[in-house]
């Protein structure tokens, strides 16, 4: 039995980036002008800050994955910039837990240049005063380089940090001209969309399109040629192999990780024989889609309850 490459369904960023770089679909030019962006960001005044939007399993994390593999092996940014890539599965409940949570990302990534020790003498008894440390170690050690934080689920950043500490973190950016982000948020929210917002107008703004037929079918065949598999990618590429991709993408809505999922089962045969790979594939999604459910208002709810039992 073939080797097959680990392609993380949840976290891409546990995927080498060689292998994220194979599969890449539809999103080049997109990824290219936030390198762009962000270079220049680390080299001039000019700073940039970018926020994705797009649904659960839509291939954020994928960019953003490949966006800092790409940075990484800029040898132009070696001296020039630094990445704080924030844990997606942490919280930050105020702005100081914010600035501490980059310096942690900071010292995990640049051990020497961000040593851990100083966050212990932070904390005294009054809270202004340790922001104000909080922020003097953080661009101290920063020097005169760039930092690039990468945020994922800005949105749910912005609803814990509150109004105040949304307009201390951007008088904060807006003071030390060193700051670049890249963000993404699974939707639009009131921090960013609404006039009196502090972070209003501040993002260029990218929505991240569904996976086209075209799309999908190249990421399977990516796929299939990462693992040697000459066969269903030779398949997939013929008139037969697209109108089962043309099937799958009906009922899958072009999502991404469905069909990262799908590539792990679909073999040149079972890619004719869809009802089983889907049932298995809507049970493990059951979780997803009843999260997605509880997003909605209760009538609004009841709707789409009432369509799923229609046949």
């Amino acid at each position: 039995m073939k080797q097959r490459h680990f392609i993380s369904r949840f976290t891409p960023s546990r995927t080498k980036p060689e292998d994220l770089e194979a599969i890449f679909v539809q999103r080049h030019s997109l990824l290219d002008d936030t390198v762009g962006r962000v270079r220049e960001s680390a080299l001039t005044k000019n700073k940039h800050h970018i926020l994705f939007v797009g649904p659960r399993g839509c291939g954020k994390t994928h960019l953003t994955t490949l966006l800092n593999h790409r940075l990484e092996n800029l040898p132009e940014l070696n001296d020039k910039l630094r990445i704080a890539w924030l844990n997606e599965d942490e919280t930050s409940t105020s702005f100081l837990d914010l600035l501490v949570r980059i310096y942690r990302a900071l010292t995990k990534r640049y051990a020497e240049e961000f040593p851990s020790e100083p966050l212990d003498k932070l904390y005294g008894t009054d809270e202004a005063e340790t922001i104000q440390r909080a922020g003097d170690l953080l661009l101290k050690q920063l020097g005169k380089r760039c930092l690039l934080v990468l945020i994922e689920n800005l949105d749910e950043i912005f609803k814990a940090l509150d109004d105040k500490g949304q307009k201390s973190l951007r008088a904060f950016i807006q003071d030390h001209s060193v700051f670049t982000i890249v963000a993404t948020a699974q939707r639009l929210f009131d921090g960013v969309v609404k006039r009196e917002a502090p972070f209003f107008g501040f993002f260029q703004t990218e929505h991240l399109e569904t996976l086209s037929v075209e799309g999908a079918a190249q990421l399977l065949i990516n796929i299939a040629e990462l693992n040697n598999d000459a066969e269903l990618a030779s398949f997939l590429r013929s008139h037969k192999g697209k109108s089962r991709v043309r099937a799958l993408h009906h009922l899958s809505g072009g999502n991404h990780r469905i069909y990262i999922i799908l590539s792990e089962f679909i073999t040149r045969d079972s890619v004719e024989q869809l009802v089983r790979p889907f049932e298995e594939m809507v049970d493990e999604l059951t979780p997803y889609y009843q999260e997605r459910l509880r997003w909605l208002a209760p009538l609004q709810r009841k709707i789409v309850e009432f369509l799923c039992a229609c046949e």
